[in-house]
């Protein structure tokens, strides 16, 4: 499930969380991903997200920067991202 009205476009600098009053800038390079995910958990045993927020390359990229600001979250936020693009470890 994709929950826009609780997001905004965000910012791509700095890399990484920036915690803010009022949620959590999420930002990550990925020079060959086509499309990405984040997943916010709410405990480090679940096995599925309870929120999930699907990038769009439009409103979401900067560059080879995907960011996302997501209200409501604080510092200890478990999340993760899942990315899409060419596998191709042999070219780094």
């Amino acid at each position: 499930m994709n929950y826009k009205e609780h997001t905004n476009p965000g910012i791509p600098l700095p890399l990484g969380t920036t915690v803010e009053h009022n949620g959590v800038n999420f930002s990550i390079f990925s020079r060959n991903a086509t499309s990405v995910e984040l997943s916010i958990f709410n405990d480090s045993s679940d096995l599925e997200s309870y929120e999930t927020y699907l990038l769009d390359p439009v409103d979401n990229k900067t560059g080879d920067i995907w960011h996302i600001f997501v209200e409501n979250k604080s510092q200890g936020t478990l999340y993760l991202y899942k990315m899409d693009g060419l596998w191709a470890p042999e070219e780094g």
